[in-house]
């Protein structure tokens, strides 16, 4: 954070910033055929992509690391250059998040929960954004009477430390929230592969007041594709009401089909 300010303060226009996510699927299947790349799909919901796990050989090892890493270097930047009165309220806005994600996050839900302002919530969660820990998702719409508008979605940019966060390292067998991360892994590679060629969309979600909802829309040069993520569901219907809405049929990624999603 400190490094970005001065960048904008003293190299505007003299300066290339670089945007350094976590390995992606197609970074670490460089030496794998296609038909393999499916088997690291598991441990990438739990471990993630930080570099140095290609390094480690055991689940054991792995697990030390992403724990180490949350509670040695994950909040360092912003308890260095921000002045927070209470550092455990903002590891414990990041665990809610973890145990929230592709759900609606509720400013005063979150605030009602750790008993801080709601405007410190809104603090914080921009603080995490900055340190490249979550991302924000907004919701859709052009009709302001029937679609959530101000409605927000919080992704983690690697799943390894929301594991870590949560404390959880089972095998997805033995996991109810394997829906969630499916959902943020899909959203993250794919954010992944559409910045390492050099396009820029916009990303949102979309849901009515009845609860009918798309996980992703992608907004680029006024051409728009929605997505639904299944885990294990093959067999998928676009809501009608947005169909009759946008006339756009969502396209279903699940595990038969996401390589070409985010690949």
């Amino acid at each position: 954070m400190d490094l970005s300010r001065g960048m904008h303060e003293h190299l505007t226009g003299r300066s290339q910033p670089f945007f350094l996510f976590p390995l992606s699927t197609k970074e670490i299947s460089v030496d794998l055929e296609p038909h393999q790349i499916p088997s690291l799909l598991e441990n990438q919901l739990i471990y993630g992509g930080y570099p140095q796990l290609t390094n480690l050989p055991t689940s054991a090892q792995k697990e030390e690391y992403l724990l180490n890493i949350v509670e040695d270097y994950l909040f360092k930047d912003i308890l260095l250059l921000e002045r927070i009165e209470n550092p455990d309220n903002l590891k414990r806005l990041a665990i809610l998040l973890a145990f929230q994600v592709g759900s609606l996050v509720s400013l005063n839900e979150l605030s009602n929960t750790l008993g801080i302002d709601v405007k410190t919530v809104a603090r914080y969660l921009h603080l995490l954004e900055q340190s490249f820990i979550i991302f924000r998702i907004g919701s859709y719409s052009t009709n302001l009477r029937k679609e959530l508008t101000k409605s927000s979605k919080y992704y983690f940019y690697d799943l390894g430390v929301l594991n870590a966060l949560t404390r959880q390292f089972l095998p997805l067998s033995n996991r109810i929230d394997v829906g969630s991360l499916w959902e943020n892994f899909l959203f993250v590679e794919r954010k992944k592969k559409q910045h390492y060629n050099k396009a820029h969309p916009e990303y949102n979600f979309w849901r009515n007041y009845e609860g009918a909802e798309i996980d992703m829309i992608e907004r680029m040069s006024n051409k728009i594709r929605a997505f639904e993520f299944k885990w294990k569901e093959n067999k998928y219907k676009t809501p009608k009401q947005f169909l009759e809405k946008y006339h756009i049929t969502s396209e279903l990624v699940n595990k038969e089909n996401y390589l070409s999603f985010i690949y």
